[in-house]
């Protein structure tokens, strides 16, 4: 290899089904090809399966995977603490919501001093990203991590996936058609949306996710949908039939107690859709004034009658999520990057220029 270019590692988990980590270690590798950056690969897979409602096993075999992987480089950046591995240099953390919010993850004594051992292996790399300016305030201010140490590398909104489209899925049944997107994770407060808007004659709420990995989540929103025929549960869709939904709605909601990345209703945004979300910081990072914001599941139903007749133009909502793009997303990569080893500044120069 020329010596004056530099090295690069990415190691990732590779799971069976899509997970958020997963979409956003996609999107670092879509934006150092947009850059023209050469780098390996590892893929490392992750095995979990649901316990009483719960998904375990995933975090050990990421370790194992990622301890066997022999990435090496320059820079080694393995994109969650799942798969740091022996010569990792950076690396990405997500979120804090399992440190922040234990009661809602497995709870043994074992569990919770694995998790802390990862976050504390994650803390003593040589940098850190963050997906977010909230993941990287949590740091600062909950484990006392330098701000020089940490970089915020966002997402990107993928155009070829996400815009207007003009197929329209829902019935002319003169309703509102409400939509969100869940893992039903319980953070996500699915069942708190579904709960305030059951049974409203004007409203139908449309729930878009897989029901298997948070199976005990899914069947308490089913059971509001079995008594209540506004609500509906559509399952997991393909990411055409995901644009038709999102692209046709009156409004989309995001309900969630924290979150690392606030991608999803940008992405309903780059459809066209107005977004009702509730007033947690890292909703305010991502969406700005482009959204309507409500306090508590008290003020959801009326919030969403506000929203509905004070909807934004399909235009400025196209326009503000374009401010997500790979070009960013690869600058703010090799910023990062070069801070471990300079060599990687001239990508970031090419890109400046061109």
């Amino acid at each position: 290899m020329n010596a004056d270019v530099p090295s690069l590692s990415v190691v990732f988990e590779n799971p069976r089904h899509g997970t958020g980590v997963h979409r956003y270690s996609m999107a670092i590798i879509q934006a150092l090809r947009f850059a023209s950056v050469k780098f390996k690969e590892y893929p490392i897979k992750m095995m979990q399966f649901s316990f009483k409602g719960k998904p375990y096993g995933g975090w050990i075999s990421q370790l194992i995977g990622a301890h066997m992987s022999g990435a090496k480089g320059n820079v080694v950046h393995s994109t969650s603490p799942q798969v740091i591995t022996t010569g990792t240099n950076l690396v990405t953390v997500h979120d804090l919501i399992r440190y922040k919010f234990p009661e809602l993850y497995p709870s043994s004594s074992l569990d919770r001093k694995y998790a802390m051992r990862l976050l504390q292996r994650a803390i003593g790399m040589e940098r850190i990203s963050t997906v977010s300016d909230h993941v990287r305030n949590d740091l600062m201010q909950l484990y006392g991590v330098a701000d020089e140490k940490i970089d915020t590398v966002y997402t990107f909104i993928d155009r070829n996936m996400f815009f207007p489209d003009s197929k329209n899925p829902y019935p002319e049944d003169g309703k509102f058609h409400v939509v969100t997107v869940t893992d039903f994770n319980p953070r996500k407060k699915t069942y708190d949306i579904a709960d305030s808007l059951a049974g409203n004659p004007d409203i139908d709420l449309y729930v878009i996710g897989r029901k298997d990995i948070w199976p005990i989540q899914y069947s308490r929103v089913e059971a509001i949908a079995k008594i209540h025929r506004n609500v509906h549960l559509l399952g997991y869709l393909t990411t055409d039939v995901l644009r038709s939904y999102l692209s046709s709605s009156d409004l989309y909601i995001a309900f969630s107690l924290d979150e690392g990345i606030g991608i999803p209703p940008v992405e309903a945004m780059a459809c066209g859709t107005n977004v009702l979300a509730n007033d947690i910081a890292v909703h305010r990072e991502f969406l700005g004034t482009m959204a309507f914001y409500f306090r508590d599941k008290e003020h959801l139903a009326d919030s969403v009658m506000q929203s509905l007749h004070g909807k934004k133009s399909r235009e400025e909502l196209v326009s503000f999520s374009k401010k997500y793009s790979v070009e960013a997303t690869a600058r703010q990569i090799l910023s990062s990057y070069a801070k471990i080893d300079g060599r990687f500044g001239r990508y970031l120069e090419n890109l400046i220029s061109s």
